[in-house]
């Protein structure tokens, strides 16, 4: 079954020919221009493109908090192997929340930021703020901030890697 586009492509290519026969310049101008449904297909596609990374994002994201909910424990003097599972059982909320900010910040920055600098700060941004969070006493929040500067961190840095290594795509309209 043939896309919305290919249909108006043909509908297009009809009417050229029509509009050649019967020498109407005009209408030969007007109809050489690209139909919109090509620039909505193409931002239908981008948009697919993007919630997939972002959904990818927030799965890393939260994999790696729990990763780091294993880890962080270390830096504390007390820790027993009791506890780590008692903190897999209280800290996965904060986790995917976590993740799901994550998720949704690098996702709005790289739609509405064109600057790879700019992108790349943004998506220090949260790791700052951890590092921030973790320097204070010792909270739950002093926690969550250390497993999430393991499990943002490693999120981030893989989607900078990514950005880096993203070759611009070509612009074909």
């Amino acid at each position: 079954m043939p896309t919305p586009y290919i249909k108006n492509c043909w509908f297009c290519a009809k009417s050229k020919v029509v509009a050649r026969l019967l020498r109407l310049n005009f209408l030969r101008k007007f109809l050489a221009r690209k139909p919109a449904t090509f620039h909505i297909h193409k931002r239908w596609q981008q948009a697919e493109l993007t919630q997939m990374e972002r959904r990818t994002i927030i799965i890393f994201g939260f994999l790696f908090c729990l990763i780091g909910i294993f880890i962080a424990p270390l830096f504390y003097e007390n820790t027993q192997y009791g506890e780590i599972f008692f903190l897999l059982i209280l800290y996965p909320l904060p986790a995917l929340i976590l993740a799901i900010l994550n998720g949704y910040l690098l996702w709005f920055t790289e739609l509405k930021t064109q600057n790879l600098i700019l992108k790349i700060g943004i998506g220090l941004i949260p790791i700052l703020i951890m590092i921030l969070l973790a320097f204070g006493k010792e909270s739950p929040i002093q926690f969550i901030a250390t497993f999430g500067i393991i499990g943002i961190g490693i999120t981030n840095l893989i989607w900078i890697t990514k950005l880096i290594n993203k070759k611009p795509v070509a612009n074909t309209v």
